[in-house]
């Protein structure tokens, strides 16, 4: 099976597609992504194979949602954008957000899941994988600058070293000069998500971000300009009835609340 080809960290990304299946299942989705168990499928997979409760399925579609929400807003600000989508795993944000032409799209992930990319997702004019390691500081060369650049790091950070991120953000602030970044800071893995036993452990900060400000001690080039906590989102009223409980509960502890998140840069 094509997903016979993918390292423990790569198969992470199996995790999150099957998320957005399971929520695309639901009578009442949060993202509906209906290309999702599509791709799983061609992966040879199906939801069935990773077991996660409705909390997991409803924070992973809800944060996926976010993004969505301001990479598609950067992309009406800036019509002739380039989004970077840094650790994209086999998520089809290109096809749901569907951009104005003049953006430029590209999906950024190792090289056996950008091949694998191309395999079982349809192609889409603007959109290009590239397969590199994002721990190394030549993954932007194929990319062009002097445009407007929104770049997502969707579950990417728990799999970095602190190391390994400070060279990413250099690579996007001495290569593309200015733009915003877009994290997902959310503990890996998902709270009640019961990762298959091949993929646990693999995570090398699963407790998320703690200080926001760290990126910018990293990197003095980065400004935090925003936090989101799931919990506080207007979509939290669409959750099923468990997650959606838990969230407004969440609501009264700060530090609950905190654990998932969207961060937002300007560099």
């Amino acid at each position: 099976m094509p997903d016979d080809e993918l390292t423990p960290v790569e198969r992470t990304a199996l995790l999150t597609l099957s998320a957005r299946a399971w929520d695309a299942r639901h009578v009442s989705p949060v993202l509906g992504d209906a290309m999702a168990e599509q791709v799983l499928g061609a992966l040879g997979s199906a939801p069935e194979h990773w077991r996660m409760t409705s909390a997991a399925v409803a924070e992973i579609a809800l944060r996926t949602s976010m993004l969505d929400d301001a990479v598609r807003g950067f992309a009406v600000e800036h019509p002739d954008a380039v989004v970077l989508d840094l650790g994209a795993g086999f998520d089809a944000r290109a096809q749901r957000i569907d951009p104005p032409d003049g953006v430029d799209w590209y999906d950024v992930d190792l090289p056996a899941v950008a091949r694998l990319r191309e395999r079982t997702l349809p192609a889409r004019t603007g959109s290009r994988a590239v397969g590199a390691s994002l721990a190394e500081p030549g993954w932007a060369e194929p990319i062009p600058t002097g445009r407007p650049v929104v770049a997502v790091a969707d579950g990417l950070l728990p799999f970095l070293t602190e190391q390994e991120i400070a060279v990413l953000l250099l690579a996007l602030t001495d290569r593309f000069g200015t733009g915003e970044l877009l994290v997902d800071d959310s503990r890996w893995p998902p709270l009640g998500a019961w990762p298959s036993p091949s993929i646990r452990g693999v995570a090398r900060r699963p407790a998320g971000i703690e200080d926001p400000r760290a990126l910018e001690r990293w990197n003095p080039r980065m400004r935090w300009v925003e936090e989101r906590p799931l919990v506080h989102e207007p979509e939290v009223a669409r959750l099923p009835p468990v997650p959606r409980h838990l969230a407004r509960a969440a609501t009264h502890f700060p530090a609950a609340a905190r654990t998932a998140r969207v961060l937002r840069y300007r560099f």
